[in-house]
């Protein structure tokens, strides 16, 4: 219950992936670390790029993309004669975001909106909510969906749509987190990484506080199993090289910081493992 007006989100299987928008019942969110303070409000249509900063504002939806551009369908309906403006459709260049939609009464009507990615099917979605106080909450969503929301003055939310294919395997070579987990002597981590370099100075702060040998070292699934292949991913990266590993370091990070928060875990997880000697490919560090 936030400012005396229910939120509920609901997850329906929808072929065409539409995402909507209206109000209801309360739930629980997973809270990511972010940046103090919001960023600042954009006009209608203004373009940003995507940064871990672009945090959504009340009253506005805001669509990112990544991985390739889109082209959006955006439709609002009024709820209780709630007054507000759309771009539709939206073409939103890769690497940038746009304010899509935005609630102009200041006294808690609001719209329904829906947005449908016409130009492809994404490979995950993200949303940030911030419900004046909630800033940077995040609803981990499932593709194909169809998610409804509501917005209003006190509700405003950042979609990141994801569009990209499986990396292209060029070397045969790459090293497991088990190996890398147990060499951890000077000069075993290839240059600026050592098992002391903290997760988040790499890439999105996941797992806060944690070096990357601490993050090999977590077990379980989830975010955790993620984090050891990620981990595993950057120092083959690096170590080996894309030629022979298949992936820069620059690709992984940014890979791995397309889906966190919310994202495909398990998808990504498995495109790492898959580069790693526990698949038929070789650890030429043994």
């Amino acid at each position: 219950m936030i400012k005396g007006i229910p939120v509920r989100v609901t997850l329906l299987a929808a072929a065409a992936g539409i995402l909507m928008v209206q109000g209801c019942g309360n739930e629980n969110l997973p809270t990511s670390v972010a940046p103090s303070g919001l960023k600042p409000t954009y006009a209608l249509g203004d373009v940003s790029l995507i940064t871990a900063a672009n945090l959504p504002v009340v009253s506005e939806i805001k669509i990112c993309k990544s991985g390739a551009n889109g082209v959006f369908s955006v439709t609002r309906v009024a709820v209780n004669g709630g007054v507000g403006t759309t771009i539709n459709p939206a073409n939103i260049p890769v690497g940038t975001c746009l304010v899509v939609a935005r609630d102009v009464n200041g006294n808690g009507v609001g719209s329904n909106v829906t947005i449908t990615e016409t130009s492809a099917v994404p490979l995950s979605v993200t949303v940030r909510r911030n419900d004046n106080g909630l800033v940077g909450s995040v609803m981990p969503i499932v593709y194909p969906f169809a998610l409804p929301f509501f917005l209003n003055n006190f509700h405003g939310y950042t979609i990141t749509f994801v569009n990209s294919t499986p990396p292209v395997v060029i070397g045969n070579q790459g090293c497991s987190p088990g190996y890398w987990k147990n060499h951890t002597d000077a000069g075993d981590y290839p240059s600026p990484y050592t098992p002391g370099t903290l997760f988040s100075s790499v890439f999105e702060n996941a797992f806060p506080g944690q070096t990357l040998l601490q993050v090999l070292k977590n077990g379980g699934g989830g975010l955790n199993a993620l984090g050891r292949q990620t981990v595993s991913a950057l120092l083959n990266a690096q170590k080996l090289g894309a030629a022979n590993y298949g992936l820069s370091a620059a690709q992984v990070i940014a890979a791995f910081n397309a889906v966190y928060p919310g994202g495909d875990y398990e998808t990504l997880k498995n495109r790492f493992e898959a580069l790693t000697d526990v698949n038929g490919r070789i650890c030429p560090l043994n």
